[in-house]
């Protein structure tokens, strides 16, 4: 009936029950604030339009995330907001296509899944942030470089990539390391990077360390620091996207110390300007007490339910849940959609065309540590012609 047409429900496929990490919570509140404003932007404009969110349990384990996904859709899901990491939404990818569904990941970063279908990603993909980190390690004059890596797609891939990167540019890679990500202990891991970076006779003041972690970098760090932290702390630090803006990083002196003593950056995608007018009436919204400890997921997750919201509002009523046309809609809408993020516009594999990357440090405040934004490195992304075009939202 009409009522049908007017309520548009979205399921999140972000974040188990149980157990969340504060990245996952911090996106399920961001999501949840999001379709609230959604609502009442929809009823001060005297529209009938109403969203509820559902929330979904995303198991690690990608296959029962997928089970579970199934049973959401016989309960009638069909738009998604997908999770964060490449693997489960590689295990998504074939049910949502054959059963016309929409998704859309606010974190996924994989380079394998830009590809054309109907899952979209609100974030630019991993290989313009490898060719920054390759050419910033270079810039700062490391040409050997050790690298520590999650063996899952995003883990794989980054280090693929960036190793293709660096290559080019005339480094040369020492040492690598993968580690199982439902790990126990890292300490294996950690001395066998150790004996292969012994064997190559590099000198750790001359050698970059990158490590491509997420919410496991803690203990990894505390597991080195117990090994011997002045030869792990004598390296040159690099992360990514994944361990940029945690708290549980700056949370813990001892961790945070050591990272300072490594001259530890992080390169992310980040947002247009985080101390912009517009960011700075979100902040608070999202409960982020200290804006710098809020990460770009959290807003990329608000965006994207925005943005649901703004294609479902585009639509005639009988076609709201036409999901053939909800695709067709989702590119026209997203180009001219300015979200907390910046311009919103996708590529034609449905992915964010440009995103300014932002180069990370923690910094001691008082007898605090704190994320610091050390500079805001060019917006990436072309046009059509092959222009680097800035993203101009605000």
């Amino acid at each position: 009936g009409s009522q049908d047409r007017n309520e548009i429900s979205i399921l999140t496929m972000i974040a188990p029950l149980k157990n969340r990490s504060s990245t996952q919570s911090q996106i399920i509140t961001a999501a949840e604030l999001a379709v609230k404003e959604a609502n009442a932007k929809f009823a001060k404009e005297g529209s009938p339009l109403h969203i509820t969110l559902v929330i979904g349990d995303l198991d690690d384990n990608p296959d029962i995330a997928l089970k579970n996904l199934k049973v959401e859709y016989d309960k009638g899901a069909r738009l998604v907001l997908c999770p964060m990491f490449s693997a489960h939404l590689i295990a998504f990818r074939s049910f949502i296509d054959r059963n016309n569904m929409v998704c859309i990941s606010p974190g996924s970063t994989a380079p394998v899944l830009a590809i054309a279908d109907s899952v979209y990603r609100v974030i630019i993909d991993d290989t313009k942030q490898t060719q920054m980190l390759a050419q910033k390690i270079i810039d700062d004059g490391f040409t050997n470089l050790a690298i520590m890596y999650r063996d899952d797609l995003y883990g794989i891939q980054f280090y693929e990539y960036l190793s293709k990167d660096y290559s080019a540019l005339g480094g040369s890679i020492e040492a690598r390391q993968y580690y199982p990500v439902n790990s126990v202990t890292y300490v294996q891991q950690i001395q066998n990077l150790r004996d292969q970076l012994v064997n190559s006779g590099v000198d750790s003041n001359e050698t970059a360390l990158v490590i491509v972690a997420s919410d496991e970098i803690l203990e990894i760090i505390q597991a080195m620091i117990k090994l011997d932290e002045s030869y792990y702390s004598s390296f040159r630090w690099y992360g990514t996207d994944s361990s940029a803006l945690q708290n549980g990083i700056t949370n813990n002196k001892k961790v945070a110390a050591f990272l300072v003593a490594a001259n530890f950056i992080a390169v992310t995608p980040d947002v247009q300007d985080r101390n912009s007018k517009v960011l700075a009436e979100l902040w608070p919204r999202l409960g982020a007490t200290d804006k710098h400890l809020f990460g770009i997921y959290s807003v990329l997750a608000y965006d994207t339910i925005s943005l649901f919201a703004a294609v479902a509002a585009s639509l005639p009523p009988e076609s709201r849940n036409d999901m053939n046309q909800f695709r067709l809609q989702l590119p026209i809408v997203a180009n001219k959609l300015c979200g907390y993020s910046g311009n919103l516009a996708l590529n034609e594999f449905g992915d964010r065309l440009f995103m300014p990357i932002s180069v990370l440090n923690i910094k001691p405040v008082g007898t605090e540590y704190l994320w610091n934004r050390e500079t805001n490195l060019v917006p990436v992304g072309q046009n059509a012609a092959g222009q680097i075009i800035i993203n101009t939202c605000f």
